[in-house]
């Protein structure tokens, strides 16, 4: 069957990091996060949250296949920021405190 183990939905594999930060090079101030183990419900949380956030020019993010448990988030700052490991974004930093 191709339906993928359920318990990979809930809990980080061994090794895993619960987020990367891919600093995106085709646009000046953005960055891409990749998520694991999260879906729609903590990425539309996160977007409407950090959309109101004056550094932030745009937010979005996607699930890349049905079948998979992460989430991509492209974030463009009016100022270049780093979110991985700042106190100001709840969001993030609680998703890096479960690695």
């Amino acid at each position: 069957m191709n339906a993928p183990d359920p318990s990979l939905a809930v809990h980080l594999d061994v090794g895993m990091k619960k987020i990367t930060q891919i600093v995106e090079t085709k646009m000046n101030n953005s960055c891409k996060y990749i998520i694991e183990v999260e879906d729609h419900t903590l990425g539309n949380i996160m977007r409407m949250d950090m959309i109101e956030d004056p550094n932030v020019k745009f937010v979005g993010y996607r699930v890349p296949h049905p079948l998979s448990t992460c989430i991509e988030m492209r974030v463009v700052f009016v100022k270049f920021v780093s979110l991985v490991g700042s106190n100001n974004r709840t969001e993030i930093s609680a998703c890096k405190s479960h690695d």
